[in-house]
């Protein structure tokens, strides 16, 4: 898996990947309850499996934990801000996408196969939730939506909504009962949760999925994620160097120049309001002024970026497809 992408892992729900990983349609089936998780599973403890030496798609915190995931069903915990990692395994070989926490104990992360599992100890060990209406569609994202609620969303308009924090689940109709496309992010910016998936789709709701608002699309590519500024404003990111601003809750939106045509795959906004987006071979683009323009640079490395958090020193933590690690200061700080 070495080369691929940390954007086509993720994404692997689309074309030849997602066919090769053996993940299948499925029709909606409105609002059907999952099975209850099984008793906490002990993670088993990989040796030898160096940070550096597995693609990493996504990272959390929990608390000053750090908590990523990504190929193989791994999982790296560290409890000194990113320097040293201890690797486990979940009971899935399928890749994980995604990781969330709703506090210090409590996360959820889910993948490809419909994996989905949860924690009660800020990721040492991990259960799995078995939900039928899934199937083998891969999830794509899990977001902390605020309290012990959980969303998550992925493949052919995938949506499952928990509130008791990751135990059971629901699936709810996302946008209307006719959309089959792939949703890569859902997030919550306050009075709504704003939708981000293929082909442009950019869609709120304010009432945890019941009813929907359909937002006019600024492109017909696929959006990756949204990032809500300090000011409250929303940038979507996708491919080809999009980033899109809007300063109204996604009614309008205007391009903000990158000036590059790599891919974002991830974004965070910092503890100062900085706003950070990574993505493909090491580009690393900035915004000290809540979205309106950013400044891109490069990773020497080249690496491609899944995700990056803020550690408690203030640093930048990444997942990548060369693992995990800290984020050269240079491409971020001022």
């Amino acid at each position: 898996m070495k080369n691929q992408t940390v954007g086509t892992v993720r994404r692997c729900a689309v074309g030849a990947v997602l066919a090769a990983a053996g993940i299948l349609s499925s029709g909606l089936l409105a609002y059907a309850p999952s099975a209850l998780a099984s008793s906490p599973a002990k993670a088993v403890v990989a040796v030898p499996l160096k940070p550096n030496k597995v693609i990493m798609i996504d990272i959390a915190r929990a608390g000053n934990r750090m908590v990523a995931v990504g190929e193989r069903g791994v999982v790296f915990n560290s409890d000194d801000d990113g320097a040293t990692w201890t690797a486990l395994r979940t009971e899935t070989t399928r890749t994980l996408t995604s990781v969330a926490f709703a506090d210090a104990k409590i996360g959820v992360t889910v993948g490809h196969g419909g994996a989905i599992f949860r924690t009660e100890d800020g990721g040492t060990t991990w259960a799995a939730v078995i939900i039928d209406a899934i199937g083998t569609d891969s999830l794509l994202s899990v977001t902390a939506m605020g309290g012990q609620v959980f969303a998550a969303v992925g493949s052919f308009g995938k949506f499952f909504v928990s509130s008791d924090g990751g135990r059971t689940w629901v699936q709810k109709t996302a946008v209307d009962a006719d959309f089959d496309r792939h949703i890569f992010a859902l997030i919550p910016t306050g009075e709504y949760w704003f939708l981000a998936g293929e082909t442009g789709n950019i869609s709120r709701t304010r009432d945890q999925g019941n009813t929907w608002d359909i937002l006019p699309a600024p492109y017909n590519g696929s959006f990756f994620g949204a990032v809500r500024a300090k000011d409250g404003a929303l940038l979507a990111y996708g491919m080809r160097g999009n980033i899109w601003y809007s300063g109204d809750d996604g009614i309008t939106w205007r391009q903000v120049k990158t000036d590059t045509t790599i891919g974002f795959n991830g974004a965070r906004l910092l503890d100062d309001g900085t706003l950070v987006f990574v993505g493909n071979t090491g580009i690393v683009a900035v915004s000290r002024d809540n979205g309106k323009t950013v400044k891109v640079q490069r990773s020497a490395k080249g690496t491609g970026f899944g995700s990056v958090v803020q550690n408690s020193k203030g640093e930048l933590v990444y997942a990548s497809e060369a693992g995990v690690g800290i984020l050269d200061r240079s491409l971020w700080a001022e």
